[in-house]
């Protein structure tokens, strides 16, 4: 089974060894490197610069967990087609058992906020909601798409369409749960004072992804961006929640 160790830099990390992000779950692998920052293929994690972040996310290094390199104990197979609200709760209760186990004692930790799935619903043959946590708001849909296909492996990209536009999605996994596709949303959660504003910033969310394309001039704060980019609009519906 995948196991998550300390967050950042170990003095016996492997040169070789994979880093997941723990805000979006993209993986940085050293054999691939990371084109958008420019760093070679064959970079360890430990050899890049300290102001390296996230090319998914913009989390800093210190968000990074190792993952361990041995063998995977397959998660229970689930189906896609299964409750979607018992699916979010599922996928929820994985999160709890991360946050008491490696999270809570972090900086980046609101303690004012807990776990909780967020307007999970069917879509195109599969499920979608928000994840909120004390450590990182995201969109997650669950590990088959519309076509009923098989994701790609963990950290790669992977981009859904929905009634608002193209999103582009990075593909982790979760212990129990299996694969699942995030988009990152926020990663700082100490702009919330209470779990009713995130509930709230979180259903505003999903309302703005569920809307046609054409309906994006209903919020007059959205920025003029590209399909790929539609994320940032979705962002911008949050900070008009958060104002």
């Amino acid at each position: 089974m995948t196991s998550f160790e300390n967050f950042g830099v170990r003095e016996d990390l492997a040169d070789g060894a994979r880093m997941e992000c723990g805000i979006c779950w993209m993986v940085y692998d050293p054999a691939e490197g990371d084109e958008t920052a420019r760093i070679a293929a064959g970079t360890a994690f430990a050899a890049l610069p300290e102001d390296w972040r996230c090319p998914n996310c913009d989390a800093p290094k210190s968000k990074f967990m190792s993952i361990e390199h041995g063998a995977r104990e397959q998660p229970p197979c689930r189906s896609v087609h299964a409750d979607p609200s018992a699916w979010g709760e599922m996928l929820a209760a994985a999160y709890r058992d991360i946050s008491d186990r490696t999270m809570r004692e972090l900086p980046i930790f609101n303690d004012a906020l807990s776990v909780e799935a967020i307007g999970f619903r069917a879509h195109e043959g599969g499920i979608v909601g928000v994840m909120v946590t004390p450590w990182f708001m995201n969109l997650v849909v669950a590990a088959t798409n519309a076509a009923s296909q098989s994701f790609p492996g963990p950290g790669s990209n992977l981009r859904l369409r929905f009634p608002s536009g193209d999103f582009e999605f990075t593909v982790g996994e979760v212990a129990a749960v299996g694969a699942i596709a995030s988009c990152s949303l926020l990663s700082s959660m100490f702009g919330f004072k209470d779990m009713a504003s995130a509930r709230a910033t979180a259903e505003a969310a999903l309302a703005a992804l569920m809307s046609p394309a054409n309906h994006l001039v209903s919020y007059p704060d959205a920025p003029h961006i590209g399909s790929i980019d539609r994320r940032h609009f979705l962002r911008g519906v949050l900070a008009k929640w958060r104002a």
